[in-house]
């Protein structure tokens, strides 16, 4: 899929599952939005998520052997899809998709939001940047 189709895809995502009408114009991150890295799910050194740059902008997140998911980060906020691949370690998962909202705090760390397939079930986790 190229870029600029998955770039799409996610927009759409977020404006049918409702998350884009409290968002504001989506502006790229310039070259100081350093967010690639590694970070802990709710302080556990174990559980964590991934972020690596695709394109200015441009991110893919992974939490290793459970989902991963792409998305945009305007410099304050990520937005989001996700998927849990057939082989994800959360059997009962597989297959299921959802969006994440993740807003940079002052400290790097980010407040994530998401909801997985429409009518289903919420989430709020910490990602806290690992050293």
């Amino acid at each position: 899929m190229r870029l600029s189709t998955l770039a799409l895809a996610v927009l759409v995502a977020l404006s049918l599952s409702g998350c884009a009408a409290t968002a504001t114009r989506v502006r790229p991150a310039d070259a100081t939005d350093k967010i690639a890295g590694r970070y802990a799910i709710n302080g556990s050194p174990t559980d964590v998520v991934i972020i690596t740059t695709i394109a200015r902008g441009q991110y893919r997140i992974e939490n290793p052997g459970f989902w991963m998911g792409v998305g945009l980060f305007d410099g304050k906020v990520y937005w989001g899809v996700f998927a849990y691949p057939s082989d994800t370690r959360h059997g009962s998962l597989a297959g299921v998709r959802g969006v994440q909202r993740a807003e940079l705090q002052p400290d790097g760390s980010f407040k994530v939001h998401g909801s997985f397939a429409p009518g289903a079930s919420e989430f709020d986790v910490v990602w806290t940047r690992t050293r």
